[in-house]
């Protein structure tokens, strides 16, 4: 336990009122649970995904506060995903890698 996180609570950040969805976006699963080990300790929850039509397929793009998604991935890029989220109007800040 750190300290000033009692009974093991998640740290909630001052100005969120509650812990904001982070999507990411990668094929490969250590750097997924890297990115989300550190998303988590920061206080924000995070999803991952294998890929861009996986996490289409979720409906949660609607729901995340941010993207952090892999720029050259099998299927459908980074790049395009963020042509297709445009087009739908979600206009959600993606981090490409």
């Amino acid at each position: 336990m750190r300290p000033g996180n009692k009974q093991g609570r998640k740290r909630i950040l001052p100005w969120a009122k509650r812990p904001q969805l982070i999507a990411i976006i990668d094929e490969n699963e250590s750097t997924q649970a890297s990115l989300r080990k550190l998303l988590e300790a920061a206080g924000f929850v995070a999803q991952c995904f294998g890929s861009a039509e996986e996490f289409l397929e979720s409906d949660l793009y609607r729901q995340v506060e941010c993207l952090i998604a892999e720029m050259q991935m099998p299927g459908i890029s980074g790049l395009e995903l963020q042509t297709r989220l445009k087009a739908e109007q979600c206009d959600i800040p993606i981090i490409l890698l």
